[in-house]
């Protein structure tokens, strides 16, 4: 198998992570949805493209939250703390994406930054259906779980 790697930088510092397509095809990973309190991992797009996804939960131990939604969560930071190639942030809110939720959601949060991953629909069309102007101090990830179920789950 071939290696394969990425160079990505933080705060200044630059890493890489080095890998085979092996390590990836062998990593083991958990798949789950993660509770508020938590912590959740969006990896930065040069990360992605060289697509460690299976690798990055193994590495640091952190659960994903669907084979294709390459999004990672924890009950700890310390993935971040240890320099995981991505933003971390902490969990407000889980939420399923129903017609009850959607209606009501812009009266929590009416500004708010919307990523939509494995969802079905793009983060604009989100956004307008939530209701909710771009902007403020809240990211809501738009996320499809391992049974295809939809969640909208609510960070800072």
């Amino acid at each position: 198998s071939r290696g394969l790697g990425v160079v990505y930088k933080r705060q200044n510092l630059q890493s890489t992570i080095s890998f085979k397509v092996a390590d990836e095809l062998g990593a083991k990973v958990t798949y789950g949805m993660p509770q508020p309190g938590e912590f959740i991992f969006e990896p930065w797009p040069s990360v992605m493209k060289a697509a460690p996804v299976r690798l990055l939960a193994e590495l640091y131990n952190l659960k994903k939250i669907a084979p294709n939604t390459h999004m990672y969560f924890s009950t700890t930071n310390d993935a971040a703390v240890n320099g995981f190639p991505g933003n971390c942030m902490r969990i407000i809110d889980v939420l399923p994406y129903s017609s009850s939720v959607i209606k009501r959601f812009a009266r929590r949060w009416p500004k708010a930054s919307v990523t939509a991953r494995n969802f079905g629909v793009a983060a604009d069309a989100v956004s307008r259906k939530l209701g909710v102007r771009d902007g403020g101090d809240v990211r809501v990830f738009a996320v499809s779980d391992a049974q295809n179920q939809r969640y909208l789950i609510v960070a800072s």
